[in-house]
């Protein structure tokens, strides 16, 4: 590392040696927007706690780590439901797997403790990527510090992400490959897009795009487009991790404090060259004075909002609206596997597609679905490539190809999610229209 190696970006290096080696294990976010039944207003923060309350009072090995999260051990890992941005969001974060039909297993267990426990409390789940109908405002906003934390840099923008909801897969991955899959899954983010775009609707009408909670990411951090989207190509960790620290970085994190960086817009090479920087302390309400630490490197990464982005143990892939069933998130999980496992092949097809030709498709999946092109071609006949690919991954993982049943159908089709929901806005009434977005552990 270039200019500044001694101590802390030695420091750097020996822990992202400390990267596993591959292990193939494969993990999975959901999130839901939880809304009241009667109203189909987005729930209130009372109604939350009883959420919560509920999942841990009879959900099997749940245990409450404070009002708002939970966390069960399953074969030595945990999972946790966790807040997000918004009160109504709920986030179950899986145990990781490596086989698909023990993932699709836990996740229809937790998901049906979760569900159990509010069904007494008449709420809805909704499985899709963006209320139809709720404003995005400060009502909205989850009461924490690592949300407030944001508010310097974002300013109202961040009320737009109070009312979405999203699935992330990760891919554990050594330190040698961190690149390489991130260049190869990049390349599929606007076909997965384009098949998986679930939120057409916003504030009552509708929104002109498939995937308008997507749109509001690149809304929200306008003023910083370099850490939203597709990311730039890499050679090798390393570079990876030198990329990052030179995009804008806003909050880090001490123990449980959030600091907001004084020097806006700075970037964490900046500070790691300066050797120290000023920070307001959220909980502390006082500024400090901050020099470098590992902390600040992960927190960072964090908070880059690519399409693909590197964490301290995986590659998280997080373009893809919240789904209605069950089905549809494993088969995007076997979508990422197949296309790991393949990966040759996988890079073969991705190399065609530059950085640029990667961000025009991506901006034309999230507007048209699967009527849009990559580089000229019909999108649909580069996702019949890609799940091609992904089946032959498949088959190499000895997993059943019968999990890209969804994408397939949605290909054949030409018609994704958003496509009927368009359809079902325009015919059905408000409280039957939400009713039809209701999540199901059903297929």
């Amino acid at each position: 590392m270039r200019g500044y190696e001694r101590g802390f970006d030695a420091n750097i290096a020996r822990r992202a040696s400390a990267i596993t080696e591959p292990t193939r294990r494969y993990g999975v976010e959901v999130e839901w927007l939880f809304v009241d039944r009667r109203t189909g207003e987005p729930i209130d923060i009372e109604t939350r706690k009883k959420v919560v309350c509920g999942i841990a009072n009879y959900g099997e090995g749940w245990e409450a780590v404070d009002a708002h999260r939970l966390k069960k051990g399953i074969n030595g890992n945990t999972a946790t439901i966790g807040k997000e941005l918004g009160k109504s969001i709920i986030e179950l974060a899986d145990v990781p797997s490596d086989r698909l039909s023990v993932m699709k297993a836990h996740l229809v267990e937790n998901a049906r403790a979760i569900f159990d426990a509010v069904e007494p409390l008449n709420v809805m789940k909704l499985g899709t990527g963006l209320h139809p109908y709720a404003l995005p405002d400060e009502r909205q906003l989850m009461e924490d510090p690592r949300y407030k934390a944001f508010e310097p840099m974002l300013g109202k923008n961040l009320y737009l992400h109070t009312i979405t909801a999203a699935v992330h897969v990760h891919v554990e991955v050594g330190k040698e490959e961190v690149a390489r899959v991130m260049n190869m899954l990049a390349a599929y983010v606007p076909v997965i897009a384009a098949i998986y775009a679930n939120s057409p609707i916003y504030k009552g009408r509708d929104s002109g795009m498939s995937s308008r909670r997507e749109y509001n990411w690149d809304q929200q951090y306008g003023k910083y487009p370099t850490i939203v989207g597709i990311p730039p190509l890499f050679t090798d960790l390393e570079d990876v991790l030198m990329k990052s620290i030179d995009l804008p970085s806003y909050v880090t994190t001490r123990g449980d404090d959030y600091l907001v960086y004084q020097d806006q817009p700075g970037t964490l090479k900046r500070f790691i060259e300066n050797g120290s920087t000023r920070a307001y302390s959220i909980y502390a309400k006082e500024n400090k004075v901050l020099t470098p630490a590992l902390e600040d490197v992960y927190t960072h990464l964090g908070s880059i909002r690519w399409n693909v982005r590197a964490r301290e143990k995986t590659v998280e892939l997080r373009i893809v609206d919240s789904q209605q069933n069950v089905d549809s998130i494993i088969s995007l999980v076997a979508i990422v596997k197949g296309l790991v496992a393949n990966i040759e092949k996988a890079e073969g097809l991705a190399k065609g597609y530059g950085v640029e030709d990667r961000k025009n498709a991506r901006m034309d999946a999230l507007r048209n679905g699967l009527r849009a092109e990559y580089m000229g071609e019909d999108i649909k006949e580069v996702a019949k490539e890609m799940l091609g690919i992904a089946k032959e991954g498949l088959a190499l993982s000895h997993e059943d190809a019968s999990c890209l049943e969804y994408p397939y159908s949605i290909v054949g089709s030409g018609r994704n999610m958003a496509d009927v929901h368009r359809h079902d806005y325009e015919r059905l009434s408000r409280d039957r229209f939400l009713e039809s977005l209701e999540f199901s552990l059903r297929g």
